[in-house]
């Protein structure tokens, strides 16, 4: 007989003695609390899984919403808070059975940590919650067999364990528990301390009212929330009570109806898109004159309009965003929501099938202003399983599923994609491919956006990363020019800009009250198609190309640019209508609204009254 048929059958013996020993409790020897102890042990190191992989997943990029944390220091808390749960029970078995749900998450989480570098983060959920059938089918292609042998494993062990744990009545002694409690109790208490300090300081920079804000666990237990198994419940109940505010905030729009439709109506298919943009500011595109080549593809457009002075009404995701897709005027910037609905609305009331598309995630005290909007499309697709504290996918992700949707033999589509652009890190946002400008940071480097000693290398990334926004903006063009749709569109634009260590300011990033943060490019691309049907429109795009504007007018020049009227309309404000009219342009900053045009620098390189 072969050896390794005679080692599988010995085996096989062995396993069917421990199973029958589990089973009837009958063996009451030295070897009982032995056999306890290492079902114990593997039984732990199951459960814990996730945990020691992560630091080989994630490295120092941190986890989840803690980026600072490190995953060893994630480990440390895992396992304080198992020998804690452990220690409230006489016996092991009671613990193990009752985490034994956890087992069944725990291929999911190792799952992210090594393809997605991630953990299952609030948002996830939600992305699992919108995945149908044929979504899910599609993206566990060739992992079906891997997955039933790893949760029959699971199961089979988990189950050998148990047994083993109940017939040795393996437990910890009363003095060890009693003993463990206090100690990790004092431990929690002392981090508390540590922590209520930064608690502090946290709420007086969240000061402004957010009713969309998941706020009321103290940051002690934040800290706890990327361990696994325990912290799954804590990401879990963040994402329900997010959910639960987002769905508040969508009711108080419910009843919202612009009443609009197309003023000229046609039966051949259209298609337009809106294209926003993340931390790209106006100076670094060559369309606008840098001296970089960074827009080699958009500059070979001929039907492409540039709008040379468009300023956000703010430099934070949370607040831009939503002017751009409202009504919303600048003076309500620090609103959390508006009692209107979203330019989404207005498109699906005039009759087209709207999509939402995002790289960026749906759950988090950052995006759920976004996503009580985007919950207005008719069908929503997000792509990012992880966060910006992580390695996330490119944003060449989404044209899939542009392609997808323009294949389509559907009514007309409005399609909003949402980009992760040129945030931090800026080397992650890009293939090596589109590495040109160097010295630049290499993907794995850790090198903070405010270190001034890497400006060159920082730089040289940031503009890499507009090159490869030009590459994605160009493809998703030439996606619409093949899609047989005569009458065709994509608006872009940047949510606001970013600093990066310019002449004498000594910091980078966004969320300053800086000229660059707030200038941002925008650009519209139309068919030759649209050009036929729309002259008017055209002709009114270029000739108001270099006019003052604010993201405020993104909402009017959408819905007027497709032909879209309703009674309240406000021409105005659109680029593509001749009564556009320059407007006060208001931008948010920490003292309150300032005038853009009439504001002065202080020291600190920011625009005040």
């Amino acid at each position: 007989m072969p050896f390794t048929c005679r080692l599988a059958r010995a085996a096989s013996g062995h396993a069917r003695r421990i199973w029958r020993w589990g089973a009837l409790g009958s063996v009451q020897s030295q070897s009982a609390p032995t056999a306890g102890m290492l079902a114990f042990a593997l039984y732990t190191l199951a459960v814990l899984s996730p945990e020691f992989v992560a630091p080989f997943a994630l490295g120092h990029d941190g986890a989840g919403d803690v980026g600072n944390t490190h995953p060893i220091q994630i480990l440390g808390y895992s396992l304080a808070l198992w020998l804690i749960w452990v220690s409230l029970w006489r016996r092991a078995f009671w613990a193990c059975l009752l985490a034994a749900p956890f087992l069944l998450a725990a291929p999911v989480e190792i799952y992210l940590l090594t393809q997605y570098h991630t953990l299952l983060l609030p948002h996830v959920f939600g992305i699992i919650r919108d995945t149908n059938f044929s979504e899910a089918r599609e993206f566990l292609r060739g992992l079906w067999l891997l997955g039933t042998i790893a949760y029959l494993g699971i199961l089979a062990g988990a189950g050998v364990c148990l047994r083993l744990l109940w017939a040795s009545r393996y437990g910890f002694p009363a003095r060890f528990r009693i003993g463990v409690i206090l100690i990790f109790a004092s431990v929690i208490g002392a981090l508390h301390l540590v922590y209520s300090r930064q608690e502090a300081w946290a709420n007086d920079l969240h000061a402004a009212h957010n009713e969309l804000r998941v706020d009321g666990l103290p940051l002690v237990a934040t800290a706890m929330r990327d361990t696994f198994p325990f912290g799954l419940v804590l990401r879990y109940a963040y994402y329900r009570e997010a959910s639960d505010k987002l769905a508040r905030a969508r009711e108080k729009a419910a009843g919202f109806r612009f009443g609009a439709g197309q003023m000229l109506r046609s039966d051949a298919r259209q298609a337009f898109v809106l294209v926003i943009g993340e931390s790209a500011r106006f100076d670094r595109w060559s369309l606008n004159g840098y001296a970089r080549q960074t827009n080699p593809r958009l500059a070979k457009e001929t039907n492409l309009v540039s709008f040379t002075d468009v300023v956000s009404v703010a430099t934070a995701t949370r607040f831009s965003v939503p002017i751009l897709l409202t009504r919303k005027p600048a003076e309500l910037v620090a609103q959390f929501t508006f009692p209107e609905r979203s330019v989404l609305s207005a498109f699906r009331e005039a009759g087209f099938e709207t999509f939402w598309l995002s790289n960026q995630v749906s759950v988090s005290n950052v995006d759920s202003p976004i996503a009580v909007l985007a919950q207005e499309a008719d069908h929503r697709h997000y792509f990012n399983l992880g966060d910006f504290s992580h390695t996330t996918p490119y944003d060449e992700v989404m044209l899939p599923a542009l392609a997808e949707i323009l294949a389509q033999d559907q009514r007309s589509e409005f399609i909003v994609m949402h980009m992760l652009g040129s945030h931090f890190n800026y080397r992650q946002r890009y293939p090596d491919a589109f590495d040109v400008f160097r010295p630049s940071p290499s993907p794995e480097a850790q090198v903070a956006y405010t270190d001034a000693d890497h400006k060159q290398e920082l730089n040289n990334a940031y503009d890499n990363s507009i090159l490869y926004t030009d590459y994605f903006l160009s493809r998703a063009i030439a996606q619409l020019k093949n899609s047989g749709r005569p009458v065709t569109a994509l608006l872009y634009v940047s949510d606001h800009g970013e600093d990066l260590f310019d002449q004498q300011c000594r910091f980078s990033g966004h969320g300053r009250s800086t000229a660059v943060g707030f200038r941002v490019p925008m650009l519209f691309w139309y068919s030759d198609g649209y050009a036929q049907r729309h002259a008017g429109k055209v002709e009114a795009l270029r000739r108001n190309r270099m006019a003052r504007m604010t993201t405020e007018n993104v909402f009017p020049t959408l819905v007027d640019g497709a032909g879209i009227w309703f009674p309240s309309q406000d021409l105005t404000r659109s680029a593509a209508s001749d009564s556009l009219r320059e407007h006060r342009r208001l931008v948010a900053s920490l003292s309150g609204s300032i005038d853009f045009d009439r504001a002065r620098r202080n020291d600190n390189c920011e625009l005040i009254n």
